[in-house]
């Protein structure tokens, strides 16, 4: 949403909406997501000594680093930006993550890309479409 917001804003000179940037989520590349859920699905069996797996960064980000990094990728300076209340949840936790540790030890799975790669690759993308 941030992304498409910034986008916008940035041709139109529109005011970004935001929630609470200062919650932190644990954010993964689909790429790193898809290559956990291959890895998990063509290995021997006998590697797998749990049921259940975390594919996750195992880190969280706040939502204002994430904004940064948009408008530094899309070059979009002094974007008006506001708190929309309805964006607002009033019961949100303020720092989710998960814990990868099974997966890279039964698989030496760990993400590869960064969220630095991942806006970079979002925007790139975005410009083309």
């Amino acid at each position: 949403d941030l992304g498409e917001q910034i986008a916008e804003a940035k041709s139109n000179n529109k005011t970004l909406l935001v929630g609470n940037l200062e919650t932190k989520r644990d954010y993964t590349d689909v790429r790193d997501v898809a290559r956990a859920y291959i890895e998990l699905a063509t290995c021997n069996e006998g590697n797998l000594k749990h049921n259940i797996y975390n594919i996750c960064s195992g880190k969280s980000i706040a939502g204002t680093e994430v904004l940064s990094l948009l408008t530094k990728a899309f070059d979009a300076k002094n974007l008006e930006i506001e708190v929309d209340q309805s964006r607002i949840r009033q019961n949100d936790v303020m720092d989710i993550y998960g814990s990868r540790d099974r997966l890279t030890q039964d698989i030496d799975w760990e993400p590869k890309f960064s969220i630095e790669q991942m806006v970079n690759d979002y925007v790139a993308w975005k410009k083309t479409s």
